[in-house]
């Protein structure tokens, strides 16, 4: 957005990792900017000539690199230097500020800023400059040091930028000092302003004015640089580039002096040059086939002189012509580029190099030349991974069809990895000729879908040629919980109470509360849940279900259910609730016994509801005269066994027909059998 004259941007990256997308983003992007009159200021880089290291490292690993964002010929590259001063500082520092709050006493040497570990500092500390691999030299990067290299040169200016002469900045109380080449640029858009105002006109791509100031002050012109000729952004790991006088690839042109430059700002004007762009930034060819751009140069500054075109660089297959080959004087014009491949060409991305010449000036222009393959589309999603419910849950994720400028054809869409239980849907199946759009694939999971994680392949065919996108799906378990009892038996005495904890437990999709209940309780046991049996959403906890028997429950073992309701989801537990009790059976129900004879007859204990104790035999309502004995007198625990009883009849005995209770005991519980004994 035409917002403001001056921006700067403090971000970097080398142009090897940006790749040719990235740096032709930026280089358009400035490009732009320059047009609609905006001068962008790039950091340099704060890791000297290792522009892809980070200035934190200790030792530099990727070799030379400069700022992909700063390399482009459309933006102005701000470099780095640092005050000369601590031989001599009263030289140059008075030691007391004045009512402005001033300190220096004149203008301070400068050399390359440098930090760095090779520098007697720490990591790769320094100014970035060097050579780009990217962008040829502009027609305007002209002057005393300049390399002869053929290349994009940065940085083109320099302020300070080291710690040792920070920026003092005060920020929400506090006051903080500042350095790098995130630093300098800022500051140079500051000075920018200040042009701007003066001359009252945006000023765009400040480039041209800069190097034309520096050819007029080398000719005797103003004083607008202060040339650095002294230091180096060499760093650990990194031999980098020397200052020198003139321009050099550690500090550009050097630092200004902001009121010489502002106020000699249009005698650059009178350098007269050219400057030559295309109508596009690249330009793709087909095997077989011709594609064209246009070349338009421009003069100023009472530029007057024919200029030639020539093209290097071409791919095998592809050959180039320009009509014209010359425009005439006084230069300005346009021509006509056009590319003409061989069905034999090879396929790829490739770089050619315009030059437009005129007696000593030019100017080189990169092209990116793509050799387009055989007509093909690339297929892309919304996204790389999708996740389902199994549960008659679904999903979708949106496939996008590419074609390339030579595809022209439907394309028809399938699926294939789908786990069991999960299928997938296209809508539409096909897209239509020229195969440029979005199909919709829906996965829908049944509840049989087991859960786990699946790597689909979407395919798409057109024709023999068929383009695969890679899908991650994840099917989610289908929302349920557990329900587990603290004890799945439980005894509860007649007459008492006992409990038994069920907890829930929610897997990672179950969310809802959960109502218990309690089914199958015989007659004379209640059963009473904490919190009304209810657990809270999302469903994790428990309920203390409480058991009580009254005296007269039978005692047994009984088998009740525990039911948990909620989300849609019921689980059971079956728990055994034991009435612990004895039974105590007679073998006979009638014996009789006389003088001459004993009566013998089997007693069995049985345990019920879970007893475990011992138990002990005795008898009551013995008839005058009848000893009892048992054989043996105690069951051993748990309780189960016989023994035998032997009545015997004691001289003066009472005869006739009387009846006995054998009763076994057990701590409180106690249980009895009735026999008839006849006695003669």
């Amino acid at each position: 957005h035409k917002t403001a004259p001056a921006m700067s941007t403090s971000f970097g990256e080398c142009e090897q990792w940006e790749g040719s997308s990235g740096n032709n983003f930026f280089s358009n992007l400035w490009e732009q900017a320059a047009s609609e009159g905006i001068t962008a200021f790039i950091s340099a880089g704060d890791s000297g000539a290792a522009g892809c290291d980070n200035g934190s490292e200790s030792t530099a690993q990727y070799g030379l690199g400069v700022n992909a964002l700063c390399s482009s010929p459309y933006d102005v590259c701000v470099g780095g230097t640092e005050f000369n001063d601590t031989s001599n500082p009263s030289l140059y520092w008075s030691s007391t500020n004045s009512s402005t709050n001033a300190s220096a006493l004149s203008y301070i040497p400068e050399v390359v800023w440098n930090e760095s570990g090779s520098n007697g500092g720490s990591g790769l500390w320094a100014g970035g400059g060097g050579a780009s691999t990217v962008y040829s030299k502009p027609s305007w990067q002209t002057g005393t040091g300049v390399p002869s290299d053929g290349a994009r040169d940065v940085p083109d200016v320099s302020l300070t930028a080291s710690g040792h002469d920070g920026y003092l900045i005060y920020q929400e109380g506090g006051m903080y000092s500042v350095g790098g080449t995130s630093a300098s640029s800022p500051s140079f858009a500051g000075l920018m302003a200040l042009v701007v105002q003066n001359v009252n006109a945006w000023q765009g791509n400040a480039n041209p004015t800069f190097y034309g100031l520096s050819t007029k002050q080398a000719s005797g012109g103003a004083a607008v640089f202060h040339d650095t000729t002294s230091g180096n952004n060499s760093v650990p790991g990194q031999t980098g580039y020397n200052a020198g006088v003139g321009y050099d690839q550690a500090s550009g042109l050097g630092s200004v002096d902001a009121s010489v430059m502002i106020n000699h700002w249009s005698d650059a004007s009178t350098v007269p040059t050219f400057h030559a762009a295309l109508s596009s930034s690249s330009l793709p060819v087909i095997p077989g086939s011709s594609a064209s751009d246009t070349l338009t140069v421009t003069v100023s500054n009472g530029f007057k002189a024919a200029v030639a075109l020539a093209i290097t660089g071409l791919p095998s297959g592809v050959t180039a012509t320009f009509t014209p080959t010359t425009l005439p004087s006084p230069g300005s014009g346009t021509s006509t580029l056009k590319l003409t491949a061989a069905s034999t060409a090879t396929p790829g991305s490739y770089s050619a190099t315009i030059t437009a010449t005129s007696g000593t000036t030019k100017q080189q222009i990169t092209l990116p030349i793509t050799v387009e393959a055989t007509p093909t589309f690339s297929l892309g999603s919304s996204s790389s991974s999708a996740s389902i419910e199994a549960s008659g849950s679904s999903g979708s994720v949106t496939i996008t069809a590419t074609p390339n400028s030579t595809f022209n054809a439907a394309i028809a869409f399938a699926v294939t990895g789908l786990p069991t239980g999960v299928t997938g849907t296209f809508t539409p199946v096909t897209i239509a000729a020229p195969g440029s759009g979005s199909t919709v694939l829906k996965l829908t999971a049944a509840s049989t879908a087991k859960a786990g994680s699946a790597t689909l392949t979407v395919t798409g065919t057109s024709g023999t040629l068929q383009k695969t996108v890679s899908l991650s799906l994840t099917v989610a378990p289908a929302p349920t919980f557990t329900l587990s009892p603290s004890a799945t038996s439980v005894s509860v005495a007649a007459g008492g109470s006992n409990t038994v904890t069920l907890s829930t437990t929610p897997n990672s999709t179950f969310s809802a509360a959960i109502s218990l209940s309690v089914t199958g309780l015989p007659s004379g046991v209640s059963g009473q849940f904490s919190s009304s049996g209810v657990i809270a959403s999302p469903g994790s906890g428990s309920s203390v279900l409480t058991l009580t028997a009254a005296s007269t429950v039978t005692p047994k073992a009984y088998s009740i259910a525990v039911t948990a309701t909620g989300g849609g989801v019921t689980q059971k537990q079956t728990i055994t609730v034991n009435v612990p009790g004895l039974s105590v059976t007679a073998s006979v129900t009638a014996i009789t016994v006389s003088s001459t004879a004993s009566g013998s007859v089997k007693i069995t204990s049985a345990v019920l509801g879970g007893f475990s104790g011992t138990v002990a035999l005795s008898t009551s309502q013995l008839p005058t005269g009848i000893s009892a004995k048992f054989n043996p007198t105690t069951l051993a625990s748990p309780g189960n066994g016989s023994s035998t009883l032997t009545l015997t009849k004691a001289a003066g005995a009472s005869t006739g027909l009387t009846s006995i209770k054998v009763i076994g005991t057990s701590g409180s519980i106690t249980q009895s059998a009735s026999i008839s004994v006849t006695v003669k």
